[in-house]
């Protein structure tokens, strides 16, 4: 028996409920995903290296809940995992996969800014019309923001606060 809320394998939505529903839902038509041709949920994320701290932890968690929820789930990494955290080895042992370009997918989660890396998914995927979920994960605190602000205002002035605004969603993780 499912609880309320909960969707079976063969019901799933469009475009989960946390995605703006809306403006994922217009973009999902758009991209021809309409009719659950792909229910791809991308997390895209610098690493999953443990040393990297808490996204190499929180976001494989997330992806395995999304994967409990019905949902297909990818990685895109910068790079390949080199000492991939116990939580990411968990999720890979899975079957979540991870690739270095844009699958295609429901929704493209974000997580992270400033970073090269980022923009390009942003970008690939509002080509692609795909919704994007931005998580900056305490990046844009003011003590991420001394650090190296030369770079910060340059990459705010070119892609980072377009990025921001076309976002479906901004998800904040700390205040």
């Amino acid at each position: 028996m499912r609880r309320p809320g909960q969707h079976s394998k063969s019901r799933r939505p469009a475009v989960p409920h946390w995605a703006g529903a809306g403006a994922g839902a217009q973009a999902v038509s758009r991209s021809g995903n309409a009719g659950n041709q792909s229910t791809a949920v991308v997390q895209a994320v610098f690493g999953v290296e443990a040393r990297t701290g808490g996204p190499s932890r929180s976001v494989p968690a997330l992806a395995r809940g999304l994967r409990e929820l019905g949902y297909d789930v990818h990685f895109v990494l910068a790079a390949a995992p080199s000492a991939p955290s116990s939580e990411a080895q968990r999720a890979f042992a899975e079957g979540i996969g991870w690739n270095t370009s844009l699958p295609r997918a429901l929704l493209v989660h974000v997580h992270g800014i400033w970073a090269p890396f980022t923009h390009r998914i942003n970008s690939t995927a509002w080509r692609r019309g795909l919704p994007v979920v931005i998580s900056p994960r305490g990046m844009l605190e003011p003590w991420a923001l001394s650090h190296h602000p030369l770079r910060k205002q340059l990459a705010m002035w070119l892609y980072q606060r377009r990025d921001l605004r076309r976002a479906a969603l901004l998800h904040a993780t700390s205040e």
